[in-house]
């Protein structure tokens, strides 16, 4: 009978693959976007993160009727805004709540 690496584990110390795997489970990286303390000289910026794809264009229209005027080109996650507070980034809809949790985007 073959000897498992499971078994031959002496528990918290263990460093093999699958009890490494156990206690430090692979979170999401944010590589793109920085989280930054905020010095006292800088300007306060308002970092807000868009859907991309079909909700797009009305979240857009709906800062329009705001009055904010935001241009985006058709390859690029930055998106030109008209008021320097405002740092805008396109991301799915589904992981904004997740950039927010981290503090990556304030809403």
């Amino acid at each position: 009978m073959m000897g498992s690496v499971a078994s031959a584990c002496p528990g918290a110390s263990c460093l093999c693959r699958g009890c490494r795997r156990r206690e430090f489970p692979r979170k999401p990286t944010f590589a793109r976007l920085e989280r930054r303390a905020l010095l006292p000289d800088e300007i306060r910026q308002l970092r807000i993160g868009l859907p991309s794809g079909s909700l797009q264009d009305p979240t857009i229209a709906l800062f329009a009727k705001a009055g904010f005027s935001i241009a985006v080109s058709s390859r690029s996650y930055k998106p030109a805004v008209d008021d320097p507070e405002l740092v805008i980034r396109l991301l799915r809809a589904q992981e904004i709540s997740r950039y927010v949790e981290h503090g990556f985007l304030d809403c």
